[in-house]
């Protein structure tokens, strides 16, 4: 009996060592594989970036304002009126860092205030061009019309077609064609002696090597028409 006891309780020894020695190694193939997920999540999250895109300026917002707050402004000879950049700004908050010049049709700075009291001595037409530039160089119009002792109905039409150029062969241009203090107009033609390059007031185009003379012929609706000239050099 002794003996039939001696070789259960071996047995049960034997059977507790192997469930003991079986529960620490799944444990410890539990805790290996739970470090080895925690590594791979670790891995696969990805690292906080703390670099911030640079922001990219905004040109400014160029605004006119005359007594009567209008575009075209009517006004007597030696009256004076007060031109105001004050609803200008600049779109990045440095308003304070705003240049101002005024500038007449003449292409003569009349003023390089915000703000100023000025006269005309004689009756006609007088546009007033306001630019304004950001710290960073970048720039923005608006423009203004005076009319002194004349009626909106007798505006001239005037033409520009902005300044000469020089330009490479084959480089793109940019023409750009406008009635001085006009919203009346029906036609647009520009030519290089007899051939039509558009019917539009601004467009793009490339020229061959030379020197180049564009017309541009504007017509109101009134069949009236003017116009005014630029040249284009190349090399």
């Amino acid at each position: 009996m002794f003996k039939v006891f001696i070789k259960i309780f071996s047995v049960l020894f034997l059977v507790l060592i192997f469930v003991n020695w079986n529960s620490n190694l799944f444990s410890n193939t539990l805790s290996k594989t739970a470090l080895k997920s925690k590594k791979i999540e670790t891995n696969l999250t990805p690292p906080s970036s703390h670099k911030t895109k640079s922001k990219i300026p905004k040109a400014p917002k160029a605004i006119v304002q005359v007594s009567g707050n209008t575009k075209i402004t009517k006004t007597a000879t030696s009256k004076l009126i007060q031109f105001d950049a004050k609803s200008s700004y600049d779109p990045d908050g440095n308003d304070q860092n705003l240049l101002y010049r005024w500038i007449n049709m003449d292409s003569n700075i009349i003023s390089d205030k915000k703000s100023f009291i000025h006269k005309y001595d004689k009756k006609g037409l007088y546009e007033t061009t306001l630019l304004v530039t950001d710290a960073q160089n970048l720039t923005a119009i608006d423009r203004i019309c005076v009319l002194v002792d004349i009626d909106k109905n007798d505006i001239p039409l005037i033409v520009q077609t902005g300044e000469d150029q020089k330009v490479n062969a084959n480089e793109k241009v940019s023409l750009t064609g406008r009635a001085v203090c006009r919203d009346d107009i029906a036609k647009y033609e520009w030519r290089e002696g007899e051939k039509l390059l558009s019917t539009k007031a601004n467009f793009t185009s490339t020229f061959k090597a030379g020197k180049h003379t564009l017309v541009l012929t504007i017509e109101d609706f009134k069949g009236n028409k003017a116009t005014d000239s630029v040249t284009i050099s190349t090399i």
